[in-house]
């Protein structure tokens, strides 16, 4: 067993989609189109005939019931099309927190079934990091193997954060610097789908993620976000301590505590506010998905690592990301 093994059955999951998938609409879900039009075995409608298409594919009989005489029916076919599903995961050192229910092994988990999800139904799956780190920067996934390598890329995303954590006890590093999206975005092909998993609450002063996000949603592909707020577990947390440290990125960890004040934590609360703000107007290009309503943190308990298994199994399957991506099914 690995940690970042979904804590949830994948048949149970797929299950779970597909029921999903009868009663949401597709409208506004960044849809990953899994058909295209074309000569198959597999009917999909009829239409009116039209000049240039094929006479062969017109259904003389169903033709003949049509009030007029001129009238045509032609059938049209889908034939199966491969598709690409690019996951961008956010392995910042902010990820890690909080320390009982990372929102870093969320994401992993949430990688690892979305991989599956997709390799299941004959799609590549690409997975990528958001920033610099030890773990490869990208891992292309197909066939039976792919669900090996997911773990092998997962466990080392996990592993890589475990070593930071050991090398920065007296500090807290500044916020890394992005991978190499430029690469994620030549990998990227068209009536794609590309999730990126984060809290969105990194700087993007380069404006690098922006640019990476409006690539993603040309050429008919879909970007969705599946973002993770843990503030209100994390404020929690603090007004049941009274105090806290002080933490800034890139300097020492401050010696002296602070006393929980509300004021400190509204204002932060508005900040964060804020800048998701601008950052859902910043890479909106026309293919964003990205709900107002975040995957939130639950209160916090006394056994924080089976608390968020059982956050990730009620959350998860529910994600209306999965219906739009047609994961878990055909469309």
């Amino acid at each position: 067993m690995s940690v970042t093994d979904p804590p949830i059955p994948l048949a149970a999951l797929g299950r779970a989609v597909l029921r999903m998938r009868q009663t949401v609409p597709a409208a506004g879900l960044g849809v990953h189109v899994r058909r295209r039009q074309g000569h198959s075995l597999e009917f999909r409608e009829y239409r009116p005939y039209q000049r240039g298409d094929d006479i062969r594919t017109v259904d003389w009989r169903a033709s003949s019931r049509l009030p007029r005489r001129s009238d045509l029916l032609v059938r049209s076919f889908e034939a199966e099309q491969q598709l690409t599903l690019v996951i961008v995961l956010d392995n910042r050192p902010d990820m890690r927190l909080p320390e009982a229910m990372p929102k870093l092994l969320y994401a992993l988990w949430a990688v690892r079934a979305l991989a599956t999800l997709a390799l299941g139904q004959g799609d590549e799956v690409v997975l990528a990091r958001l920033f610099s780190g030890a773990a490869p920067a990208i891992a292309r996934l197909r066939g039976g193997s792919g669900q090996i390598q997911a773990r092998h890329w997962a466990d080392a995303i996990w592993q890589d954060g475990d070593a930071r954590s050991a090398d920065s006890r007296a500090s807290v590093a500044a916020q890394p610097d992005f991978a190499d999206l430029a690469g994620v975005v030549r990998r990227l092909r068209p009536a794609g789908a590309v999730v990126v998993i984060s809290d969105m609450l990194f700087d993007d002063p380069e404006h690098r993620f922006m640019q990476f996000a409006r690539a993603a949603q040309r050429q008919r592909r879909s970007l969705s976000v599946l973002q993770l707020d843990s503030l209100q577990h994390e404020t929690a947390l603090l007004r049941r301590e009274r105090e806290f440290r002080l933490i800034r990125p890139g300097h020492a960890i401050d010696a002296g505590t602070q006393q929980f004040d509300e004021s400190v934590l509204a204002a932060a609360a508005d900040a964060v506010a804020g800048h998701l703000a601008m950052s859902r107007h910043a890479i909106h290009a026309g293919g964003l998905d990205w709900p107002l309503e975040p995957v939130t943190w639950p209160e916090p308990g006394l056994s924080g690592a089976e608390m968020l298994k059982s956050h990730f199994s009620r959350t998860f399957p529910g994600l209306p990301m999965l219906a739009g991506l047609s994961l878990g099914g055909i469309a």
